[in-house]
């Protein structure tokens, strides 16, 4: 084999490998960004990374440049797109910082850093999740990549507060998946109260000294960001809620999709505890697509839906959707527990009192009481000890409406 020929094939193979050339970062975020809590700039997990990507030496020409854009004080609100105009008593973006500025680097990769500050200023979960999903968005659709870095442990919290920050960790490793940076499990003690470990607290009960940067940039290069093969989460577009005559027909539409996608269509009558009523199975492995399930029993009063994704392994969920059924109150289930108790489920659409019998088949009332309900869902127990044999169940609210009536069997245990 001739020199000429090896040269050639070493060419042509090297001609083959996709150089990765020049990447840009842009970091926005508030004081761990920073740097805030470490003993030099240097130290800062921003810096640090910039250190690991330069592989190039060449003055003036590195292989990475990180833009750090870590504003202490900042939240969600102030790194939004220039013109979004955000809630009242909300901060207005700052258009030198913000997400709009951070394009205009032309910027392969865009991570956020938001550890507290939203929950320090009392701005709600939902508030700050949906900022996120926004940013996240606004950041995917101009053809950027971006990572969310989760929220991370404060000591001046309340319990409260503190342990809304571990929820939120968790809700974005949820949402974001493999886009999600854990920033939380390394800082968090280990005794169950949500504060910064004392190896890794700055001393202010609020930033992480050099440990914790140090830990946070490793979890951010394990990460590997520049991978070609992290699978983009599913999509979501268009989920929503509306009356076909007396069915609630649920709809949505996915962007994009993994292989082994299944959708749970939840429903919750009281926004906080939802029942699974159906899964569907993705079909649509490459590209988006439509799909639609019916609720042909919808529960009276409001009806809040909300989807359960699975992907890959993992489980996030969908912002709520909801339909005020025209029905006033129903019995969605009896269930009898053992042999010395009868659980009732029901719904109303407003707080009132409702009075309750259970009614031999002779006709005989065997227990009756009032339930003071609420809107939503409620339970009541009452007990059947000794109590054998079909019932029926009137559940009458306010003794003026027609009553709600279900039949129930209690056998020997």
């Amino acid at each position: 084999m001739s020199n000429r020929f090896l040269v050639g094939l070493c060419l042509t193979f090297l001609a083959a490998i996709p150089a990765r050339g020049q990447q840009r970062i842009v970091v926005l975020g508030s004081s761990t960004a920073a740097g805030t809590g470490s003993s030099t700039p240097d130290s800062g997990w921003v810096n640090r990374l910039q250190r690991f990507y330069r592989r190039n030496t060449e003055p003036g020409n590195p292989d990475t440049i990180i833009f750090n854009r870590g504003t202490p004080t900042y939240t969600t609100y102030h790194i939004m797109p220039t013109g979004y105009v955000p809630p009242p008593g909300r901060p207005l973006p700052d258009v030198r910082l913000n997400v709009t500025q951070a394009l205009t680097f032309n910027p392969h990769i865009i991570i956020i850093n938001m550890p507290s500050n939203d929950t320090g200023n009392g701005f709600t979960d939902q508030e700050f999740l949906g900022n996120l999903r926004f940013l996240y968005k606004h950041i995917t659709d101009a053809g950027v990549r971006a990572f969310i870095t989760t929220t991370q442990p404060r000591s001046d919290f309340n319990a409260t507060r503190r342990d809304d920050l571990r929820r939120l960790a968790d809700s974005i490793n949820q949402i974001f998946r493999n886009f999600a940076i854990d920033f939380w499990t390394d800082l968090v003690s280990t005794d169950g109260q949500n504060r910064i470990a004392a190896a890794v607290s700055a001393g202010d009960a609020v930033h992480i000294n050099d440990l914790g940067h140090r830990l946070v940039f490793q979890r951010t290069v394990q990460k590997n960001i520049f991978s070609d093969f992290i699978p983009l989460p599913v999509v979501i577009k268009n989920l929503g809620a509306r009356w076909r005559g007396l069915v609630a027909e649920i709809s949505w539409q996915t962007a994009t999709e993994e292989a082994d996608t299944k959708f749970y269509i939840e429903r919750s009558l009281d926004g906080f505890r939802f029942e699974k009523l159906h899964a569907v199975a993705g079909r649509f492995p490459q590209s988006g697509g439509r799909y639609q399930w019916d609720d042909a029993n919808p529960a009276p009063g409001m009806n809040r839906y909300r989807l359960k994704i699975t992907e890959g392994g993992n489980t996030r969920y969908t912002t709520t959707v909801s339909l005020q059924s025209k029905e006033s109150t129903a019995i969605h289930s009896l269930r009898v527990m053992g042999s010395h108790s009868l659980v009732i489920s029901f719904s109303l659409t407003q707080d009132q009192s409702v009075a309750v019998r259970l009614v031999g088949l002779s006709g005989q009332t065997v227990w009756s009481g009032v339930q003071q309900g609420r809107s939503g869902l409620n339970t009541l127990t009452i007990p059947v000890q000794d109590k054998k044999g079909a019932f029926v169940v009137h559940l009458v609210p306010n003794r003026t409406q027609e009553p709600m009536v279900k039949s129930v069997l209690v056998q020997e245990p």
